[in-house]
């Protein structure tokens, strides 16, 4: 076996251990060197920072292996790739948060991991269709030019995985349980299309529940592994919340959609926005106004305009299926691109018009 193997099962073992965390294991990491774990004895771990009780108790626990096979063969098993601090497949963003996980178990494309132009979209579980809009409108297309990083939860962390799936473009879902416990459970579907077409991250050991606890550490490694973080909807107290300002601590650029001036969905974002964070409200804020033309003209390139003088005076997406002669689903989405550039709208009847 490799030592760079070698290393990699020490880190594993360190991490199945109760009462060693992150910055504990960063500690012994620098203090013993991960060649002399196995060989340090309770003073060498005392050294390192850890009380007498616990250095004790690790030395004990070290000499049984039992539970890191265990570890090993589901690994094996289930093609599950485990990336270490000390390896330099490692995302640099993440390396250089405070006390950063030492490991990371991963499913699906472990490459996204270092992947430039990431974008952490967070919010409430139980986002409204306000939520579901800004991410249908501004969040789809952005997500062609910039990975998209959520928690897996319900509401915005859902739509915004489901959206850029929705565009072909890769997600990464961080998760605050084991990978051979996803949570949630209503989610079993879409996290088994983002290992396909994206990537799903723990910290945590695969059969780890999704203990309360567990769910800080995953909000700093959202923050950790994007380069900018927006909040959708977050109410006063919230996860989301949480995960904002740690991306703020990182120095990361930090945007909130503004809300209704009494919806308390909104009240997060409102107070992030009088601490300094940046407005959201289209897709330049989130990809430049460069990019933004070139996407624009893209778009323009792409869809069939003679749907603009046909919504001259409203009209059905049926009507326009029949008179272009095409799919319905092909309309829809060729109208859902023309509103992003504001040359349509859909008025209470459903009915579209050309904005001109």
């Amino acid at each position: 076996m490799s030592q760079q193997n070698k290393f990699k099962e020490t880190l594993v073992h360190l991490n199945l251990l109760d009462r060693i965390g992150p910055v504990a294991i960063k500690n012994i990491l620098h203090k013993i060197g991960p060649e002399n774990i196995y060989q340090a004895t309770s003073k060498d771990f005392i050294f390192a920072g850890l009380s007498e009780q616990v250095a004790s108790q690790l030395c004990v626990s070290l000499k049984d292996k039992l539970a890191l096979e265990k570890e090993l063969e589901i690994i094996s098993r289930n093609n599950v790739q485990v990336v270490t601090l000390l390896d330099n497949d490692y995302p640099a963003q993440l390396k250089n948060i405070s006390s950063p996980p030492p490991v990371l178990y991963c499913l699906g494309d472990v490459t996204l991991l270092n992947k430039k132009n990431s974008l952490a979209v967070v919010g409430a579980r139980k986002a409204t269709n306000y939520g579901k809009e800004f991410i249908d409108n501004v969040i789809a297309p952005v997500s062609c030019h910039r990975v998209i990083v959520s928690g897996g939860a319900l509401g915005i962390d859902s739509w915004a995985h489901q959206v850029a799936l929705a565009q072909n473009q890769p997600t990464i879902a961080v998760l605050g349980s084991g990978l051979k416990k996803p949570y949630p459970y209503a989610n079993k579907k879409l996290f088994e299309q983002i290992q396909e077409n994206g990537l799903l991250v723990s910290p945590f050991p695969l059969l780890m529940d999704p203990l309360a606890g567990n769910f800080p550490a995953r909000n700093r490694i959202v923050a950790g592994l994007a380069e900018s973080c927006v909040v959708v909807q977050a109410a006063a107290k919230s996860g989301a919340l949480i995960t904002a300002y740690i991306a703020l601590e990182q120095g990361k650029d930090v945007f909130a959609v503004p809300g209704q001036f009494n919806d308390p969905l909104s009240a997060g974002c409102h107070k992030l926005l009088q601490d300094g964070a940046s407005l959201a409200t289209c897709i330049g804020d989130f990809i430049g106004e460069a990019k933004q033309i070139s996407f624009i003209n893209q778009l323009e390139n792409k869809v069939d305009l003679d749907i603009k003088s046909l919504c001259v005076k409203g009209c059905t997406t049926e009507y326009l299926s029949h008179r272009l002669a095409k799919s319905v689903q092909l309309v829809e989405d060729e109208l859902f691109e023309l509103q992003i550039l504001g040359k349509v709208y859909q008025d209470h009847a459903g009915l579209w018009h050309n904005s001109y």
